[in-house]
């Protein structure tokens, strides 16, 4: 997960744990350690997968892609 699917820009992804293992929603909820690079704004993008098949594609339980890409920004410190 931290290697394959998050695009970071201005920092690096540390640490990725899943916060409910071996249960029934055990891929739905994560927790993820970003640390930034400086005092600049990070940003964090979930690309949309094309392949549900490909290393570190997010796909719909059923197979489907998503809608589309989810990126957030974190303003760095004022």
């Amino acid at each position: 997960m931290r290697d394959d699917v998050l695009e970071v820009t201005g920092g690096e992804v540390t640490k990725v744990r899943r916060l409910h293992p071996g249960s029934d929603d055990r891929n739905r909820s994560w927790e993820l350690t970003i640390a930034p690079d400086g005092d600049n704004a990070m940003q964090i993008a979930l690309p949309a997968a094309t392949d549900c098949e490909t290393t570190g594609a997010i796909c719909a339980t059923d197979g489907r892609t998503l809608n589309g890409p989810v990126t957030l920004t974190i303003p760095g410190p004022a």
